[in-house]
């Protein structure tokens, strides 16, 4: 029975990284899943990038690819063995009916009108989406209940909120809702999450390409390609500080899994160092003049230094899967 108004007890809100991943985490946890999202961030096989070459779009977001919706639901999905369900558009009876069964929901909407955004520096493209979950709503003041992990300022500082969206502004700019209707494996192994991070990174590293589409580290040099053309930098400053820059705390925070990696923990560091200082003082503030081309050279030799570091991180995951396959 629907009810005028429903708050699901319980639904926890903790403070994430990726909005869509820092989503499905807390969900997650709400079903018994204690889990953390840079675990997540490999199952869901967070460094699958492509740049579509053969696109016209003028938007660097309409040809590069990543945080793909349909690799988060599958690998989702079959890693948990539950229920990951997506539809582009739903009524209120049906959400209602899915809060009052305690089943939270995940909405994608434009960053740009969602009424409590402030900020000035907002992503476009066709596929630029924020991901916010609703855990109830009154029909009397007309809003649904909204917990946002994922609030972010200019800055990148990133903070956790609950608050809530009128329905019909909800239902006239959602474009697609994500929902768990049962999880049936709640466990998972260490061993399970070395295979993904292994695998994740192996893809990215030894990427597969078509004829007009290129993946991994090739369709991120291929973005580091555009610095030099002055009407995708505001594209570019967003898509390294929401998709690229986010992989060395993804990184560090999973690599407890494996044995010894204190010493690439250390290294890790200083290259998210290095690319934190070319962010904030050059790509966002534009405090130091730079010229383009040595800001094409310096991103180069920053990625090129990070991906040596990772054939070598490689190396030895793969060595110690293989050693425990021996046992």
């Amino acid at each position: 029975m629907i009810k005028n108004s429903y708050m699901i007890n319980g639904y926890p809100l903790t403070t994430g990284k990726n909005c869509m991943l820092a989503s499905i985490k807390n969900i997650l946890c709400f079903n018994g899943i204690n889990i953390t999202e840079s675990d997540l961030y490999f199952i869901c096989k967070g460094l699958r990038y492509s740049f579509n070459t053969a696109s016209k779009t003028e938007l660097i977001s309409d040809r590069f690819d990543y945080d793909c919706y349909q690799h988060i639901v599958e690998n989702i999905s079959t890693y948990f063995n539950c229920n990951m369900l997506f539809s582009k558009k739903m009524d209120t009876i049906q959400i209602e009916e899915l809060l009052c069964n305690d089943i939270p929901l995940i909405i994608l909407m434009d960053p740009r009108i969602i009424p409590y955004n402030n900020r000035v520096l907002n992503p476009v493209g066709h596929q630029e989406m924020h991901s916010t979950v609703l855990y109830g709503y009154d029909e009397k003041e007309q809003n649904y209940l909204v917990a946002d992990a994922t609030v972010s300022d200019d800055n990148g500082l990133i903070s956790a909120l609950w608050t809530s969206i009128e329905i019909p502004f909800l239902h006239q700019n959602a474009t697609g809702f994500f929902y768990i209707t049962s999880v049936f494996n709640k466990n998972y192994s260490t061993d399970s999450i070395k295979i993904k991070i292994r695998d994740t990174v192996t893809e990215f590293l030894y990427p597969n390409n078509s004829d007009n589409v290129i993946t991994g580290i090739n369709a991120v040099k291929m973005l580091l390609n555009l610095v030099y053309e002055e009407d995708y930098i505001e594209e570019i400053k967003f898509l390294f500080q929401a998709y690229f820059i986010p992989f060395f705390t993804y990184l560090r925070d999973s690599l407890h899994h494996f044995n010894n990696q204190d010493g690439y923990k250390m290294e890790l560091a200083k290259e998210k160092n290095k690319w934190d200082i070319l962010y904030y003082k050059y790509l966002l503030k534009l405090k130091k003049k730079i010229f383009v081309g040595e800001l094409y050279n310096t991103m180069n030799r920053y990625f090129d230094n990070l991906t040596d570091l990772l054939y070598k991180m490689l190396c030895d995951w793969n060595k110690q899967i293989d050693n425990e396959n021996h046992k």
